[in-house]
């Protein structure tokens, strides 16, 4: 399957992509509903593919080739959940760490660190608008 045919059957608003060491790339796009993961080698031929429900991006890292996806999934109330999951090779979770916030923030861009915390960046909602914020 070719990326082009794979992520033209459905209509996204954000991507994130990382290169892994061995030439890989991984696509990740979301419409902030479902979101779709792809593992892609250098001629573009989709070697693995995901969907997870749910807003996640690609976590990007200088540390290692490690993929980590980074969200949240629909919920009511003021409580959002969030999850930090580790895929293997086949874009399947072999790793999750769950969680919770408050704040009405939407992650843009994920960063991993040399000590395995996660950093993001991205807009929290206030009233009358959105402001540029960094949790």
């Amino acid at each position: 399957m070719q990326l082009e045919s794979a992520v033209n059957t459905v209509v996204r608003d954000a991507v994130s992509l990382s290169e892994l060491r061995d030439g890989v790339l991984v696509l990740g796009v979301t419409n902030n509903i479902t979101s779709d993961f792809f593992r892609l080698n250098a001629d573009g031929v989709v070697l693995a593919h995901n969907t997870f429900p749910g807003r996640f991006l690609l976590v990007r890292s200088t540390v290692d080739d490690a993929v980590q996806i980074f969200g949240s999934v629909p919920a009511s109330g003021r409580e959002r959940p969030i999850a930090l999951l580790t895929l293997d090779d086949r874009l399947q979770p072999k790793g999750r760490i769950d969680g919770s916030y408050t704040h009405a923030f939407l992650p843009r861009v994920a960063y991993r660190l040399s000590d395995r915390g996660v950093v993001l960046f991205g807009a929290k909602a206030q009233t009358g608008g959105l402001s540029v914020s960094a949790i």
